[in-house]
Protein backbone atom coordinates (compact mmCIF):
# COMPACT_ATOMS: atom_id res chain seq x y z
CA UNK A 1 0.00 0.00 0.00
CA UNK A 2 1.33 3.98 -0.75
CA UNK A 3 -0.32 6.27 0.75
CA UNK A 4 -0.09 9.55 -1.48
CA UNK A 5 -0.18 13.18 -0.09
CA UNK A 6 -1.54 15.72 -2.10
CA UNK A 7 0.36 18.56 -0.15
CA UNK A 8 3.39 19.84 -1.69
CA UNK A 9 5.82 22.79 -2.12
CA UNK A 10 5.75 23.01 -5.57
CA UNK A 11 3.66 22.68 -8.26
CA UNK A 12 3.37 22.75 -12.27
CA UNK A 13 0.02 22.77 -14.59
CA UNK A 14 -1.35 24.92 -17.68
CA UNK A 15 -4.89 25.22 -18.81
CA UNK A 16 -6.51 22.20 -20.92
CA UNK A 17 -7.73 22.60 -24.65
CA UNK A 18 -11.27 23.30 -23.03
CA UNK A 19 -10.51 25.58 -20.20
CA UNK A 20 -11.17 29.48 -20.76
CA UNK A 21 -9.11 31.30 -18.73
CA UNK A 22 -11.69 33.67 -17.79
CA UNK A 23 -13.64 30.71 -15.92
CA UNK A 24 -10.85 29.25 -14.23
CA UNK A 25 -9.34 29.33 -10.69
CA UNK A 26 -7.01 27.59 -8.76
CA UNK A 27 -8.15 26.58 -4.77
CA UNK A 28 -5.25 26.80 -2.53
CA UNK A 29 -5.30 25.43 1.22
CA UNK A 30 -2.73 25.38 3.47
CA UNK A 31 -2.64 24.18 7.83
CA UNK A 32 -0.39 27.34 8.09
CA UNK A 33 -0.49 30.93 6.81
CA UNK A 34 1.92 30.83 3.93
CA UNK A 35 2.75 33.50 0.95
CA UNK A 36 2.59 31.52 -2.24
CA UNK A 37 4.42 32.17 -5.23
CA UNK A 38 2.54 31.85 -8.66
CA UNK A 39 4.84 31.98 -11.81
CA UNK A 40 2.84 32.87 -14.98
CA UNK A 41 4.68 33.09 -18.51
CA UNK A 42 6.78 35.77 -20.06
CA UNK A 43 7.96 36.18 -16.28
CA UNK A 44 4.73 37.44 -14.45
CA UNK A 45 5.06 36.81 -10.92
CA UNK A 46 1.81 37.08 -8.84
CA UNK A 47 1.90 36.46 -4.51
CA UNK A 48 -1.23 34.76 -2.87
CA UNK A 49 -1.76 35.37 1.03
CA UNK A 50 -3.34 31.94 2.49
CA UNK A 51 -4.32 31.82 5.56
CA UNK A 52 -4.39 28.99 8.28
CA UNK A 53 -7.10 26.68 7.74
CA UNK A 54 -8.29 28.78 5.11
CA UNK A 55 -9.48 28.44 0.72
CA UNK A 56 -8.27 30.86 -1.13
CA UNK A 57 -9.74 31.54 -4.19
CA UNK A 58 -7.00 32.28 -7.26
CA UNK A 59 -8.58 34.14 -10.56
CA UNK A 60 -6.55 33.21 -13.69
CA UNK A 61 -8.58 35.65 -15.68
CA UNK A 62 -5.98 37.61 -17.72
CA UNK A 63 -2.95 36.01 -16.44
CA UNK A 64 -2.60 32.76 -18.67
CA UNK A 65 -4.39 30.96 -21.90
CA UNK A 66 -5.23 27.29 -22.59
CA UNK A 67 -2.88 25.14 -24.29
CA UNK A 68 -3.65 24.77 -28.18
CA UNK A 69 -0.61 23.73 -30.06
CA UNK A 70 2.00 21.24 -30.01
CA UNK A 71 4.81 23.19 -27.75
CA UNK A 72 3.63 26.36 -25.97
CA UNK A 73 4.92 28.93 -23.05
CA UNK A 74 2.03 28.17 -21.35
CA UNK A 75 2.70 26.57 -18.12
CA UNK A 76 2.13 27.55 -14.88
CA UNK A 77 4.35 27.45 -11.70
CA UNK A 78 3.31 27.48 -7.89
CA UNK A 79 5.86 27.04 -4.80
CA UNK A 80 5.17 27.85 -1.48
CA UNK A 81 7.75 27.24 2.29
CA UNK A 82 5.24 24.66 3.82
CA UNK A 83 2.85 22.15 2.45
CA UNK A 84 -0.18 23.63 0.62
CA UNK A 85 -2.99 22.06 -1.59
CA UNK A 86 -3.81 23.24 -4.70
CA UNK A 87 -7.25 22.71 -6.99
CA UNK A 88 -7.65 23.91 -10.40
CA UNK A 89 -11.15 24.38 -11.57
CA UNK A 90 -13.40 25.67 -14.68
CA UNK A 91 -16.53 26.57 -13.97
CA UNK A 92 -17.69 25.63 -17.88
CA UNK A 93 -16.00 24.39 -20.27
CA UNK A 94 -15.87 25.29 -23.74
CA UNK A 95 -17.30 22.71 -25.53
CA UNK A 96 -19.57 20.52 -23.45
CA UNK A 97 -20.11 23.36 -21.31
CA UNK A 98 -19.64 21.29 -17.86
CA UNK A 99 -18.01 22.42 -14.80
CA UNK A 100 -14.53 20.51 -14.36
CA UNK A 101 -12.00 20.28 -11.51
CA UNK A 102 -8.49 18.55 -10.76
CA UNK A 103 -6.51 18.44 -7.94
CA UNK A 104 -2.46 19.31 -8.45
CA UNK A 105 -0.17 16.64 -7.63
CA UNK A 106 3.37 17.95 -5.57
CA UNK A 107 6.19 17.93 -7.69
CA UNK A 108 9.37 17.20 -6.00
CA UNK A 109 12.92 17.26 -7.34
CA UNK A 110 14.10 13.78 -7.44
CA UNK A 111 9.66 12.62 -9.49
CA UNK A 112 11.47 11.62 -12.48
CA UNK A 113 9.55 8.48 -12.58
CA UNK A 114 7.35 7.57 -16.00
CA UNK A 115 4.22 8.12 -15.67
CA UNK A 116 1.56 6.56 -17.89
CA UNK A 117 -1.81 8.12 -19.74
CA UNK A 118 -4.97 7.49 -18.27
CA UNK A 119 -8.21 7.95 -20.27
CA UNK A 120 -11.70 7.53 -20.50
CA UNK A 121 -14.09 5.67 -22.92
CA UNK A 122 -15.66 8.08 -25.62
CA UNK A 123 -18.99 9.28 -24.58
CA UNK A 124 -22.52 9.56 -26.62
CA UNK A 125 -21.82 11.17 -29.81
CA UNK A 126 -18.34 11.59 -29.33
CA UNK A 127 -17.84 11.36 -32.67
CA UNK A 128 -19.43 14.75 -33.60
CA UNK A 129 -16.72 17.26 -34.32
CA UNK A 130 -17.86 19.79 -31.81
CA UNK A 131 -16.44 17.21 -28.95
CA UNK A 132 -12.89 18.89 -29.85
CA UNK A 133 -10.54 17.77 -28.82
CA UNK A 134 -11.36 13.93 -27.50
CA UNK A 135 -8.49 12.64 -25.94
CA UNK A 136 -5.68 14.71 -24.87
CA UNK A 137 -2.49 14.82 -22.41
CA UNK A 138 -0.04 17.65 -21.38
CA UNK A 139 3.28 17.64 -20.38
CA UNK A 140 4.33 20.72 -18.36
CA UNK A 141 7.95 21.00 -17.36
CA UNK A 142 8.54 21.50 -13.54
CA UNK A 143 12.10 22.18 -13.18
CA UNK A 144 13.52 25.53 -11.47
CA UNK A 145 16.01 25.55 -14.37
CA UNK A 146 17.37 23.82 -17.01
CA UNK A 147 16.37 21.78 -20.41
CA UNK A 148 14.11 18.57 -20.01
CA UNK A 149 13.67 16.42 -22.57
CA UNK A 150 10.65 14.31 -22.57
CA UNK A 151 9.95 11.01 -24.30
CA UNK A 152 6.38 10.15 -25.61
CA UNK A 153 6.38 6.14 -25.70
CA UNK A 154 3.14 4.26 -27.28
CA UNK A 155 1.64 0.65 -26.56
CA UNK A 156 1.03 -1.60 -29.13
CA UNK A 157 -1.17 -4.05 -29.97
CA UNK A 158 0.82 -6.96 -29.04
CA UNK A 159 2.13 -4.90 -25.72
CA UNK A 160 5.69 -3.18 -26.66
CA UNK A 161 6.50 0.16 -25.99
CA UNK A 162 7.61 2.29 -29.33
CA UNK A 163 9.19 5.64 -29.19
CA UNK A 164 6.65 8.04 -30.93
CA UNK A 165 7.84 11.68 -29.88
CA UNK A 166 11.24 13.40 -28.44
CA UNK A 167 10.99 16.99 -27.00
CA UNK A 168 13.05 19.37 -24.84
CA UNK A 169 11.09 21.53 -22.59
CA UNK A 170 12.24 24.44 -20.99
CA UNK A 171 10.96 26.53 -17.60
CA UNK A 172 6.99 27.30 -18.69
CA UNK A 173 6.69 24.80 -21.87
CA UNK A 174 4.18 22.71 -22.15
CA UNK A 175 3.83 19.62 -24.54
CA UNK A 176 -0.01 19.30 -25.71
CA UNK A 177 -1.22 16.03 -27.46
CA UNK A 178 -4.39 16.49 -28.97
CA UNK A 179 -4.29 15.35 -32.48
CA UNK A 180 -1.53 13.00 -32.70
CA UNK A 181 -2.33 9.49 -34.34
CA UNK A 182 -0.46 7.20 -32.09
CA UNK A 183 -1.27 4.32 -30.00
CA UNK A 184 -4.23 1.84 -30.78
CA UNK A 185 -6.99 3.58 -29.04
CA UNK A 186 -9.53 5.54 -30.91
CA UNK A 187 -11.26 9.03 -30.41
CA UNK A 188 -7.76 9.85 -29.64
CA UNK A 189 -7.58 7.63 -26.52
CA UNK A 190 -4.07 7.86 -25.41
CA UNK A 191 -4.75 5.07 -22.76
CA UNK A 192 -1.26 3.62 -21.93
CA UNK A 193 1.18 6.03 -23.13
CA UNK A 194 4.28 6.02 -21.28
CA UNK A 195 6.17 9.65 -20.53
CA UNK A 196 9.22 9.47 -19.39
CA UNK A 197 11.89 13.03 -18.45
CA UNK A 198 15.17 13.74 -17.50
CA UNK A 199 13.66 16.12 -15.25
CA UNK A 200 10.97 16.46 -13.37
CA UNK A 201 7.57 17.44 -15.03
CA UNK A 202 3.26 17.23 -14.34
CA UNK A 203 1.08 15.32 -16.65
CA UNK A 204 -2.23 15.75 -17.29
CA UNK A 205 -4.92 13.77 -19.47
CA UNK A 206 -8.22 14.33 -20.12
CA UNK A 207 -11.04 13.60 -22.71
CA UNK A 208 -13.83 15.96 -24.34
CA UNK A 209 -16.49 13.87 -24.70
CA UNK A 210 -15.65 10.92 -21.88
CA UNK A 211 -18.22 8.65 -20.78
CA UNK A 212 -19.20 8.83 -17.26
CA UNK A 213 -22.67 7.54 -15.69
CA UNK A 214 -25.38 10.45 -15.16
CA UNK A 215 -27.37 8.00 -13.60
CA UNK A 216 -27.10 3.90 -13.48
CA UNK A 217 -28.78 3.23 -16.65
CA UNK A 218 -27.88 6.41 -18.63
CA UNK A 219 -24.62 7.78 -19.68
CA UNK A 220 -23.59 11.22 -20.66
CA UNK A 221 -21.04 13.38 -22.21
CA UNK A 222 -18.93 15.03 -19.79
CA UNK A 223 -15.41 16.88 -20.10
CA UNK A 224 -12.86 15.79 -17.89
CA UNK A 225 -8.91 16.55 -17.04
CA UNK A 226 -6.63 14.75 -14.13
CA UNK A 227 -3.35 15.00 -13.04
CA UNK A 228 -1.86 12.02 -13.94
CA UNK A 229 0.39 10.38 -10.66
CA UNK A 230 3.67 8.96 -10.89
CA UNK A 231 4.44 5.01 -11.23
CA UNK A 232 5.78 5.52 -7.60
CA UNK A 233 2.78 6.34 -6.42
CA UNK A 234 0.74 3.22 -7.64
CA UNK A 235 -0.52 1.31 -4.54
CA UNK A 236 -2.22 -2.49 -4.46
CA UNK A 237 -5.25 -1.49 -1.45
CA UNK A 238 -7.74 0.96 -2.00
CA UNK A 239 -11.20 2.65 -0.09
CA UNK A 240 -13.94 4.49 -2.20
CA UNK A 241 -17.04 5.33 -1.18
CA UNK A 242 -20.12 4.55 -2.89
CA UNK A 243 -21.35 7.19 -5.63
CA UNK A 244 -24.97 8.60 -5.39
CA UNK A 245 -26.05 6.55 -8.30
CA UNK A 246 -29.00 4.49 -7.11
CA UNK A 247 -28.93 0.80 -5.46
CA UNK A 248 -26.48 -0.27 -8.12
CA UNK A 249 -24.19 2.11 -6.33
CA UNK A 250 -21.12 3.55 -8.36
CA UNK A 251 -18.81 2.76 -11.22
CA UNK A 252 -14.30 2.30 -10.65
Amino acid sequence: VVHVSNEGQRFAFALPPAYEEVDSELIIMSKDSVNVTVRFPNSIVEEVDVGAGNVTYFSLAGKVSRTIVDLEDKGVTISAPSPISVYLTNSETTDVRNPDSTILRPIDADDIDDVFIMSYTPGPNSAQEQWSPKGFFMVVAAANSGETDVEVWSIQEDGDYILEREATLFSNQVLTANEWEIGTGQERDYTGTMIRSTQPVAVYAGHGCAKLPYTVDDFQTRYVFESMPRSSEYGTSFSTNSLHFGEQGGYV
